[in-house]
């Protein structure tokens, strides 16, 4: 099973009966244009720590903020947490990644 094919049970299965149709609408956006494209076609328990690090800094460096990315992240993160407790995966690679991390707004005086 590839990440893409996964992704898209977890929208069914998981996503659709458990979160809200607002959540869920903008989950299937975020898979279908910028996660699936790019890392749908590995296989699923062939997911490495590196192609989601790689796949973030990409990301960043078209002129994603770092605040998208890490929603990125959090979303390929309770994914996989889900595919662990399915029994799909013996863990999370998510777990060895770090996401970017937030930028600070400088307040205006």
């Amino acid at each position: 099973m590839t990440l893409a094919e996964y992704l898209s049970r977890w929208l069914q299965d998981y996503v659709t009966p458990n979160l809200s149709p607002r959540t869920a609408e903008g989950y299937e956006y975020i898979i279908a244009q910028y996660i699936a494209p790019k890392l749908g076609s590995h296989i699923l328990t062939g997911l490495r720590p590196e192609h989601l690090q790689q796949f973030y800094a990409v990301e960043i460096a078209s002129g994603l903020s770092n605040q998208t990315v890490r929603h990125f992240h959090m979303l390929l993160h309770k994914a996989l947490d889900n595919a662990v407790e399915w029994g799909l995966l013996t863990r999370n690679v998510g777990d060895a990644v770090k996401p970017p991390k937030a930028q600070r707004t400088e307040m205006q005086t």
